[in-house]
């Protein structure tokens, strides 16, 4: 069952400061070790991603974010599609809480058929067809 991982995620397994790294070690590691059998990144969090970790740790460790990502078993680095976009303008005008990034994510995750999505922020919550994890817990 593949799930999607939001930018919070990937940021805070990256930051050893960052509030969310023991717990993001946790997510990336059953990632790693596939028990989880996809996780799916889109581009418009891999950019966010990208953007964060340059701006607070410097391009090098974003460069190698990126590459442990495209070297990864575990990670899929898919693209968000035209489709993905528009439906994202709805999403993000129906939900006051959700970024333009989130509502790209919900998007993409209702296209490729995604129930589960790994994130800390609870904004989420209030989209009924995502399910978040907030822990290194394995959907089945």
């Amino acid at each position: 069952m593949p799930v999607a991982v939001d930018t919070n995620v990937l940021v805070g397994r990256t930051l050893k400061r960052d509030q969310y790294h023991e717990d993001a070690t946790e997510v990336v590691g059953i990632i790693d070790k596939g028990e989880v059998p996809v996780a799916h990144v889109n581009s418009y969090v891999i950019a966010e991603t990208m953007n964060l970790v340059g701006g607070r740790a410097g391009k090098g460790v974003a460069v190698e974010l990126y590459d442990t990502l495209v070297e990864s078993a575990g990670f899929e680095l898919q693209h968000a599609t035209k489709k993905d976009f528009q439906e994202a303008d709805a999403v993000h005008r129906k939900y006051d809480s959700l970024s333009f990034v989130d509502s790209v994510t919900v998007a993409y995750m209702r296209r490729e058929g995604i129930e589960y999505l790994y994130s800390f922020d609870d904004d989420f919550d209030a989209v009924g067809s995502v399910t978040r994890l907030a822990d290194a817990v394995v959907p089945r």
